[in-house]
């Protein structure tokens, strides 16, 4: 009598971090991870030094399960993940099919077949919330272009940081202005 035995592979998720506009303070590193839905972590990655990108060994995971992909600021870093724009891509990589993971962060994967997967998880520092008002309009050729800045975005952390902190202000006829702020102790 002979037997068959049907061998079904592990499927597999692999996370990778990608800050490609930069950091906004040297100190900010980012840790990308999957749970299951008991809470299990299948994959994780966490960004160190001065590198852009970081990418996890596959975790395995069950087809017909649905993961939540969670990104955080790791230990140690100054900004807030707020102060950064936050994006997620995936793809089936056995059969190279995007996958819409839902929610915006955290993230739901539903895995609808027993292939590995592959997440991409992205950061860009988000414009600071600035904006301009007219206190004063400008004669001739300078009408309506004397403003002040509202500051209610600045965030000290970041402005005292040695990269300061990056400002851009929207001004009316669709211009913008950008400009760092620099925020230093005087004694």
């Amino acid at each position: 009598i002979a037997t068959t035995e049907v061998f079904t592979p592990e499927a597999g998720l692999t996370l990778t971090k990608s800050v490609p506009g930069g950091r906004i303070a040297p100190a900010d590193q980012f840790t990308v991870s999957a749970q299951s839905s008991t809470g299990t972590t299948v994959a994780t990655v966490t960004t160190t030094g001065t590198v852009t990108s970081a990418t996890s060994s596959a975790g395995a995971i069950q087809e017909g399960q649905t993961y939540t992909i969670t990104d955080a600021m790791a230990a140690g870093s100054t900004s807030a993940l707020t102060a950064y724009n936050s994006g997620i891509a995936c793809t089936d990589t056995t059969t190279n099919t995007p996958v819409t993971p839902t929610g915006t962060g955290p993230w739901m994967l539903a895995i609808p077949s027993n292939d590995n997967y592959g997440c991409t998880v992205t950061n860009t520092p988000a414009p600071a919330p600035f904006s301009c008002g007219f206190a004063t309009s400008g004669k001739g050729n300078f009408l309506n272009t004397l403003c002040w800045v509202d500051m209610t975005g600045y965030n000290e952390t970041e402005a005292r940081s040695v990269n300061g902190q990056a400002v851009t202000v929207a001004l009316p006829g669709g211009y913008t202005a950008s400009f760092t702020i620099h925020t230093t102790t005087v004694s």
